[in-house]
């Protein structure tokens, strides 16, 4: 099978590691260490914080701790597992869905599962995003069931010939409320890398619909948001929505490659009150340089908060800083602009510095 471009990419930030043979199979160690500088302008507002509105400069920064192992037959088959907890610089995990923990096994390029909390393929590739500014809105980018959400989650992958690969995720939501399945299918070449997929729901419990975090990611506004706690207003049937995405690289040159994405939502699941979201982008990476932009919109038919945001972001890496391989730093910068209804309009602008090693 063909590797994937959108695999490749992802690697080359993965860890270095130390490896070892073991009677029982293989263990890679590593840690990934991560710490940002940034400073934003006008953040605090379009980002709804409840503090001021100021030009901000914060810090974050983080490890994370890479315990892998897997044992692999003669014949192929094979099972692994990944550990990957963090530890932050305030001195705890403050994003708990941000570590990895998966059991999986399979044939080596054949089929394998995989169970825990991990992400799935992504179907909006965001390229070199070292820094860009969101305004909290729900723009649909089928990420909402990748993974990592702290969810019973189990994906099976399957590959079908040299080029196309087929993957199947399922998870559950809303205490066992909703499930939902994320099927989509890669092609990969030696210059093209896609994945086209859907997010549907295959089981909703309506009567239980009301207020349940599912309502947060497949709504177009807070008004349809508050909806969600009133169960008067849920239709009868709580599988009214489905979402779709693709996202593809092409590349040109072993210098440039460039990227586009495209996320679709319908959800039908308020009485007269029809939701969608719709976002495109396209990106650009040039040797050590990325560009991208991404635009979205949030609709309802009973709502005049409807939503249009529009970002811009890019980012430089300096790879192999004094000569040390894994250590790279980066510079970001990314311009957000959102619009509610027909009059409220804001912007946003900031930067970031990233320093990066992989031990």
């Amino acid at each position: 099978m063909t590797p994937s471009i959108l695999a490749l990419l992802f690697a080359s930030t993965a860890h270095a590691g130390a490896v070892y043979e073991t009677p029982i199979g293989t263990i890679n160690l590593g840690v990934d260490a991560e710490f940002d500088f940034s400073n934003e302008s006008n953040v605090n507002k379009i980002e709804q914080r409840t503090d001021n509105d100021a030009k901000v400069f914060n810090s974050g920064g983080r490890l994370k701790f890479l315990f892998d192992g897997q044992r692999t037959l003669e014949n192929g088959h094979f099972v692994g597992f990944n550990l990957h907890p963090i530890w932050r610089q305030n001195g705890n995990d403050n994003n708990g869905n941000a570590h990895e923990i998966t059991l999986q096994f399979g044939v080596v390029n054949d089929w394998s599962i995989k169970a825990g909390h991990f992400e799935a393929t992504t179907l909006s590739y965001q390229g070199q995003d070292t820094y860009f500014v969101t305004a909290n809105s729900t723009v649909y980018r089928a990420k909402q069931f990748r993974g990592r959400t702290g969810y019973p989650q189990i994906t099976f992958t399957k590959t079908l010939n040299d080029n196309f690969g087929f993957e199947l995720t399922a998870q559950s939501r809303d205490d066992g409320s909703t499930m939902v399945a994320r099927p989509l299918v890669t092609y990969d070449t030696d210059t093209v890398s896609m994945a086209f997929g859907f997010e549907i729901p295959v089981a909703t419990d309506s009567s239980d619909i009301a207020g349940k975090d599912v309502a947060s990611f497949i709504t177009a506004n807070d008004n349809v948001k508050d909806d969600f706690n009133d169960s008067s207003k849920v239709v009868d049937d709580g599988n009214a929505w489905f979402g779709s995405a693709v996202t593809g690289i092409y590349k040109v040159t072993n210098d440039l490659a460039l990227n586009a994405r495209m996320g679709y939502l319908s959800d039908k699941r308020i009485n007269d009150n029809e939701a969608t979201s719709f976002s495109m982008g396209v990106g650009a990476q040039y040797q050590n340089f990325y560009i991208a932009t991404l635009y979205g919109a949030r609709n309802a038919d009973k709502n005049a908060n409807d939503t249009e945001e529009l970002r811009i972001y890019t980012s430089y890496k300096f790879p192999s800083v004094l000569d040390l391989e894994n250590f790279d730093i980066y510079l970001g910068a990314g311009y957000t602009q959102t619009k509610i209804g027909d009059n409220s309009k804001e912007s946003a602008i900031g930067g970031r510095v990233r320093l990066k090693y992989h031990f």
